[in-house]
């Protein structure tokens, strides 16, 4: 996908899932920060993400997270970028579901009464 930013083309494809990730946990500082690690239910890392496939996507690119983040009031770009985001997730993530264990559901053997004849 092309997004215009200040007159600019930009790419925005996250063609794979681990750039953005390893550049967000960067810019975070994951690695000295642990609660800052990606929910994708906050705005801000939602918004860093996004930023973070800018970088991917585009070597040149000239716009600093905070002039980014301004570029995102324009709520119909964000709005582009969230349901590109979230579609694109589904696709590079789809048959990786996390399934619950299986519960053991055999059933154990019942004690043997002991027959008293009397």
């Amino acid at each position: 996908m092309i997004i215009k930013i200040n007159g600019k083309d930009y790419q925005f494809n996250m063609s794979g899932w681990w750039g953005p990730q390893y550049k967000f946990e960067e810019i975070m500082q994951v690695g000295e920060h642990p609660e800052r690690r990606f929910n994708p239910l906050l705005t801000l890392h939602l918004h860093v993400m996004f930023y973070c496939i800018l970088l991917c996507d585009n070597e040149a690119l000239d716009l600093t997270l905070e002039e980014f983040l301004a570029v995102l009031e324009d709520l119909t770009l964000n709005k582009e970028l969230t349901e590109f985001y979230t579609k694109r997730v589904e696709i590079l993530t789809k048959g990786m579901e996390m399934k619950e264990p299986e519960k053991n559901t055999k059933k154990k053997p019942s004690p043997r009464t002991r027959s008293t004849k009397g």
